[in-house]
């Protein structure tokens, strides 16, 4: 325990060491995200949404080709002091054999929506209500903690930017699926003190639990749920922010030890988005309980930049398997290519080439290396 104590500190050092050097450097656009999930939140009435379209191959012989869509309606409506937010999402249903089955890390926005039975369904995904005041916001009721927590406006949105799901959201982190909980956020003005926010929600969201039903979303007796709790920091100038976070999952995890023992997880991370030019940069870092969490560490390097009027993105990263694992697991790599043509305002056509290696962090014959073609088009309303 004290080994693995120092371990963690010393991946703290590590991570403070980068962000230190890019500090230097800062100098986000909007001070709250308005865009993921292919759903635009606004704070006047508005109803927005969108339907993306993915075809995916992968190299692996025993892998099928794939057509997956989704959906995403967001409907908000303002009152005297804040807003009401209903989103409302679905997806078609993964086929066993296809590629996002088989290549969890390929796609992050296959299965956004299934029932009890992995298949595809229609639901209400968030509902909260959101009150302002002084630049400050709080947010309550059913809610989405990847929307408050990790962002980056260059690695994000599935629908438009990466697919790969290590490109929209850190792996070590934790985060609950649609959850009950609670944000504060405390936007950036350029003050000496930085912005923050702060989570507190269910350990278990929708799709944790075991019947993904809403009654199971207030159930309050179930030993194994706990909070999640994050904060982060930000800083931000120009077009350049800085985040940094921690986060706390008091749910019970098994040791990966072998043991019977459980414990909760948790963990820090950062993320960077800089401007270089017409390029935009995104660094993300994160750490977690290697006790408990296969994906201990994670680095991600992605840049958008403009190929004339054509986006372009490129990413790698690698997801550090935990050292208490034994030979059947190992590091994970990963790499994205991809290309947004916009034909029309609505429309939006992306085709992305991926390199995956260890596919869920697994050694086998199976998830030694894949390639990834995909097509990706959206239409948004």
């Amino acid at each position: 325990m004290v080994m693995s104590q120092l371990a963690f500190a010393s991946r703290i050092r590590f991570g403070a060491t980068v962000l230190g050097l890019l500090c230097s450097s800062i100098v986000a656009q909007a001070d709250e995200p308005a865009l993921r999930h292919g759903a635009v939140f606004e704070n006047g009435a508005a109803v927005k949404g969108a339907l993306t379209a993915t075809v995916q191959r992968a190299s692996g012989q025993a892998i099928d080709s794939e057509a997956l869509t989704s959906f995403d309606l967001a409907v908000t409506s303002p009152t005297a002091n804040g807003r009401w937010l209903f989103y409302v999402e679905g997806s078609t249903t993964p086929a066993a054999d296809g590629v996002s089955t088989n290549l969890v890390e390929a796609n992050a926005d296959a299965g956004s929506a299934l029932d009890r039975d992995d298949k595809g369904r229609l639901q209400v995904s968030e509902v909260n209500y959101r009150w302002r005041w002084s630049g400050n916001t709080l947010t309550l009721g059913l809610v989405d903690a990847t929307g408050y927590l990790d962002f980056s406006r260059v690695a994000n949105d599935e629908t438009t930017q990466f697919l790969g799901t290590g490109f929209v959201n850190n792996p070590t982190i934790r985060f609950p699926d649609y959850t009950l909980g609670a944000a504060l956020h405390h936007s950036y003005k350029g003050q000496r003190l930085p912005g923050f926010t702060l989570f507190v929600g269910s350990s278990h969201g929708l799709a944790d639990n075991p019947e993904r039903s809403y009654a199971e979303l207030i159930e309050v007796n179930n030993d194994e749920k706990g909070i999640f709790a994050g904060t982060e920091v930000y800083w931000q100038r120009s077009i350049t922010t800085l985040r940094v976070g921690a986060w706390q999952n008091s749910g019970e995890f098994a040791r990966l030890d072998g043991s019977a023992e459980t414990t909760s997880d948790h963990g820090v991370y950062a993320v960077a988005d800089v401007a270089l030019g017409d390029a935009l940069l995104n660094l993300r870092l994160g750490c977690a309980n290697a006790d408990v969490s296969e994906a201990a560490e994670f680095m991600a390097l992605a840049v958008e930049y403009p190929l004339g009027a054509v986006p372009a993105g490129l990413g790698v990263a690698r997801t550090q398997a935990a050292d208490s694992l034994d030979d059947a697991w190992d590091d994970r790599d990963q790499a994205e290519f991809y290309l947004r043509f916009t034909p029309h305002q609505n429309l939006h056509i992306s085709p992305s080439l991926q390199y995956i290696r260890h596919s869920g962090l697994q050694v086998d014959a199976t998830s030694e290396d894949h390639w990834v073609t995909s097509l990706r088009a959206g239409y948004s309303f």
